[in-house]
């Protein structure tokens, strides 16, 4: 947020551990998109997942690199008015740390400014509970912030921590079912 409110282009992602260091090898996702990203110019149709993986196994544990992780099958996208095509600059990041600039009030724009901006955001490795969300998400929406974004992309939320390690998969998973 800090780059971009001062008209500089900032790139994030391939966390070194986990994905750049994943054991076995770079997961073919990964790969491709890190490969467009750094070689490529123009627009990147990033694929819908079939599996993905969330349950880590602890790095000081030579056993953890003998084999790629386990992944789980992939519900797939959901769209709400698939319809719908939306385009707009990509504003968010981590949930928790949004919450915490807006607490601050550092580096959030008028509310005018995302006018037609697209929202995304995933939840952290801590797991916090979806009423937390809700509060989250609430409290931008009463800084008029929500009714700016043309859409709202979200990701999938980990079901699985070193912190909590017998968490109820089933209850950070219900809400990523396909639609029947």
């Amino acid at each position: 947020m800090w780059l971009a409110n001062r008209g500089i282009v900032g790139y994030h992602g391939a966390c070194v551990m986990t994905e750049l260091g994943r054991p076995g090898a770079l997961h073919p996702t990964t790969r491709d998109s890190l490969h467009a990203a750094l070689f490529t110019h123009g627009e990147y149709a990033l694929p819908e997942s079939t599996r993905y993986g969330d349950v880590g196994k602890p790095w000081d544990d030579p056993a953890t690199f003998t084999a790629e992780p386990g992944l789980h099958d992939a519900t797939g996208w959901r769209r709400h008015r698939p319809d719908r095509v939306v385009e707009g600059e990509a504003w968010g990041g981590c949930l928790e740390v949004l919450a915490w600039l807006l607490i601050a009030g550092r580096e959030i724009r008028p509310a005018e400014h995302y006018e037609g901006k697209v929202l995304f955001f995933e939840t952290s490795e801590e797991m916090p509970p979806a009423a937390e969300v809700f509060s989250v998400l609430r409290a931008m929406g009463e800084r008029g912030l929500l009714a700016r974004f043309a859409a709202v992309l979200v990701g999938r939320a980990r079901a699985w921590s070193f912190a909590r390690p017998d968490a109820d998969r089933a209850v950070y998973t219900a809400s990523s079912a396909k639609p029947s």
